[in-house]
């Protein structure tokens, strides 16, 4: 019997940082449930990173390459929650990792389906109605790969669109890279606030744990503490259930600037940021405890 993959959307390591115990409450927006799991139990979807390559296979790249940006991250995010020094390539990784997180999700797939798919997919058998185009794409595809993948003008429709669903994997998982790396240069030129709670005033995350705020649509008392009227765009990041990252763009940057570490000693004003996350997220809250979740809750 097949065991199903579980393709964590949102990375276990990460979710690990909103533990208590090693245990996590899971508020689901649609139905109002609420479940006590370890970060193994939630994030996921089967086989959500697997797609159908060419040679009709399940293909782990995508995957791969996921887990291979998670290991990095995972040491940066650790060396920002201690208050260490990151290397530039620590910086990188951790830049990458948020940004990747962002379109990496469910919510991402359907935005991509509900707008881009059908004119891919147009496109697509537009582009290569000619045989001398389809004949081009194989010996330049067999030159990268320097392998015989067996594709023919013929079978080149079959082989390469596959199927309706593996067609929809290949736009979701081009669109995802493309904007995910792409989106990094969007965290090169901010100033950079980590804000800082202790004891039981805990911060949130969500489905769609990277929030975008435009300038002039948001009102936080926070921003007292940190020192800054800055009314620019803002990236509002959570580390961890202690910790949170805020960005503000600054185009007098030519790379990140880190402003220091603002601790909150009011619970009002977790409540506040906690409440903008709940609102952006998509369809899942994930809380340390349920007395966070609660108040949260209480406050929508």
């Amino acid at each position: 019997m097949n065991i199903t993959r579980r393709s964590h959307y949102i990375p276990k390591f990460y979710l690990k940082n909103f533990t208590v115990n090693n245990l996590l409450y899971e508020y689901n927006k649609i139905n109002g449930h609420i479940e006590h799991k370890s970060p193994r139990g939630v994030g996921w979807r089967p086989n959500f990173n697997i797609f159908i390559d060419y040679h009709l296979r399940k293909n782990e790249g995508l995957e791969s390459f996921l887990n291979f940006n998670e290991d990095k991250a995972a040491v940066a995010i650790q060396k920002i929650i201690k208050n260490e020094i990151l290397i530039d390539q620590e910086m990188v990784d951790f830049m990458v990792f948020m940004s990747m997180i962002k379109f990496r999700v469910p919510k991402f797939r359907r935005y991509v389906k509900e707008n881009f798919l059908e004119k891919e997919k147009n496109d697509f058998f537009i582009e290569y109605k000619s045989i001398k185009k389809r004949k081009e794409f194989i010996e330049d595809f067999n030159k990268k790969t320097g392998m015989n993948t067996g594709l023919t003008a013929d079978n080149f429709f079959k082989k390469v669109y596959v199927s309706d669903e593996a067609f929809e994997d290949a736009i979701f998982f081009s669109y995802m890279i493309n904007n995910g790396l792409n989106n990094t240069k969007e965290f090169i030129k901010k100033d950079w606030y980590f804000i800082e709670t202790h004891g039981d005033k805990f911060f949130i995350t969500s489905d769609d744990p990277l929030v975008t705020l435009k300038a002039n649509t948001y009102k936080l008392t926070v921003l007292k503490n940190i020192n800054t009227d800055n009314a620019a765009d803002l990236f509002i990041f959570p580390i961890s259930k202690n910790l949170i990252l805020f960005l503000f763009t600054n185009d007098l940057n030519d790379e990140p600037v880190f402003k220091g570490r603002f601790g909150l000693d009011k619970t009002n004003k977790v409540k506040e940021i906690n409440k903008i996350i709940f609102q952006e997220s998509y369809n899942f809250i994930y809380s340390p405890n349920l007395e966070t979740l609660n108040m949260v809750l209480y406050e929508i």
